[in-house]
Parts: structure tokens; C-alpha cells; sequence
């Protein structure tokens, strides 16, 4: 390669030279390719391109629509075949998380222990502790912060005040828990009152 900072000396005659010489040889090329084609060169043999017709031209975005159908068409089998699969496998989860594996070979190849997950999943049988709740009634309480508080009563620490009473009235005409709330409240006022 040549060194860049290096300059050489050309004449004005030199570059006509060869401006003049790349015109020969353009009208050279120009006529070695006429002969070949057998064809003088014009305007008119030119070819011009064509507008396509209204009958020719698509709409706007059908390849694109099509493609997308297609991919939508494959989206749907591989979807039902998925659904298929997962449905199959639930029922085998099922089926073996009631019964348990016996064979031993495919127990090594499960990764669920489902005898251990049926010793500690309650059985259907057994009452559950929502039946319990049912029967355990929702009771007002104060704390040791006198906030008054909404619990179970058997979730009601045996060390605070006593349960105040259950938070719906009966139709026994019991008073509700606010004013006997505000009674109790009148009673320790006065007390203080009658001390001082």
C-alpha cells in the first residue's frame, strides 16, 4: 500500500488524458454490447414498468392475515393437544393420590410422594374445622389496651376481661354490647368519683 502523506504531482493535461480515455472506453463497451444484442440502443427499447392493474394487486395485509390464520390454525391443535395431555395427567394424579404407587420401580420415577400427601391430607370422613367454626359464635372482647375487639370465642385469651357478649342481640331483649359497654363504663366513673 502506498504511503498517504506521499503526493504526486499531476497536471491538468494528465487528468483530460484520462477523462478522455475512460470516454473511449465507455463508447467501446457501449457498442461491443449493441452488437451482441443485435439491437441499437434507445429510449424505446427500454422496458417501463408497469403499474399492476386493479385485477393483480392484493388488498393490503392479506399475506399478513393468512399468515397469521396459519399460525392460529397450529396455536389451536397444539392448544387441544396440551388441554388433552393435562387432563389425562390430572386424572392420574388422582387416581394415584387415592390409591398410592405399588410398584416399586415407578415410585422411583414419580417426584410426588403420594403416600405421604394421603397420610396428611384429612380424609373426606373426618369433620373438618369449618363445621367447628360454624358452631363457634363471633364475640366482642376488650384487651388490655381497652380496645374492643371481634373474635371467635374460642380464640378469646382467657387472661383479658371478660367476653363482653355475642355482637348479634338475641330475641330475649339482652342488651347490646355498646350499652352495656357504656354502662360498665358509668359504673367505674363513679366509683373513681366516690373515691375522691
Amino acid at each position: 500500500m502506498q504511503d498517504p502523506s506521499k503526493v504526486f504531482e499531476i497536471s491538468s493535461t494528465s487528468v483530460l488524458d484520462l477523462k478522455a480515455e475512460l470516454f473511449k472506453q465507455r463508447e467501446e463497451f457501449e457498442r461491443q454490447k449493441v452488437v451482441a444484442k443485435n439491437q441499437p440502443i434507445s429510449a424505446a427499447s427500454r422496458k417501463v414498468a408497469k403499474k399492476p392493474g386493479i385485477w393483480e394487486r392484493q388488498n393490503k395485509g392479506v399475506l399478513e392475515r393468512s399468515h397469521r390464520d396459519e399460525l392460529e390454525k397450529v396455536e389451536t391443535s397444539t392448544l387441544e393437544a396440551s388441554r388433552a395431555a393435562m387432563e389425562r395427567k390430572a386424572k392420574l394424579y388422582d387416581h394415584l393420590s387415592k390409591t398410592g404407587i405399588s410398584d416399586e420401580i415407578l415410585s422411583e420415577e414419580v417426584l410426588v410422594d403420594f403416600d405421604r400427601k394421603a397420610w396428611e391430607q384429612p380424609s373426606e370422613d373426618e369433620p373438618t374445622k369449618e363445621k367447628d367454626k360454624s358452631e363457634d359464635p363471633w364475640v366482642e372482647y376488650v384487651d388490655e389496651f381497652g380496645r374492643t375487639r371481634v373474635a371467635r370465642k374460642s380464640e378469646v385469651p382467657k387472661s383479658e376481661s371478660p367476653v363482653i357478649g355475642p355482637t348479634i342481640p338475641n330475641d330475649d331483649n339482652e342488651m347490646i354490647p355498646e350499652e352495656l359497654l357504656l354502662q360498665r363504663w358509668e359504673e367505674a366513673a363513679k366509683k373513681e368519683l366516690n373515691c375522691m
